[in-house]
């Protein structure tokens, strides 16, 4: 509950409702509370004061990439699967990581696929790999990183 936002509330509901009748501790907690999460979890509000919550987010949503980046199909996978919106991990990951959840999910794969290039493993089993449509579209992901083609590594 914060108190300095109670006045702004209690006067919104009370244009809807009779202030005695509807506006108890009780209803206004879970109104707040209500009206906060759906900001948060639909609208991408960041809430930065909530660092308890960000210390066991952040940590689990890198997990979940590292162990899941090669069938990652969109990047509103990863925000359902935590039941947040993408806007809201968004602007989490990239305050916090220094890095946008695309370019850390990019980062990753070329990683991987750079290690497998040393390794002599071929375009066509990276790309399918790490989920590209195709061989070229990987190749062209793969210059545009490290600006040099994968032929040039092996």
């Amino acid at each position: 509950k914060s108190p300095a936002l109670e006045p702004f509330f209690t006067q919104i509901l009370a244009e809807f409702f009779n202030p005695e009748e509807a506006c108890n501790d009780l209803v206004l907690d879970s109104l707040i509370t209500l009206i906060l999460t759906h900001l948060v979890r639909k609208e991408g509000v960041v809430l930065l004061s909530d660092t308890e919550n960000l210390r066991e987010l952040l940590p689990r949503v890198l997990n979940y990439i590292d162990t899941n980046f090669r069938t990652i199909q969109s990047l509103d996978e990863i925000a359902n699967y935590f039941g947040y919106s993408y806007n809201y991990l968004y602007k989490l990951f990239k305050t916090y990581c220094g890095e946008t959840l695309q370019e850390y999910v990019t980062r990753k794969k070329m990683e991987l696929a750079k290690k497998m290039l040393v390794e002599k493993t071929s375009v066509e089993e990276i790309s399918t790999e790490l989920g590209y449509t195709s061989p070229y579209n990987f190749s062209r992901a793969f210059k545009k990183y490290y600006n040099v083609s994968p032929s040039k590594i092996k």
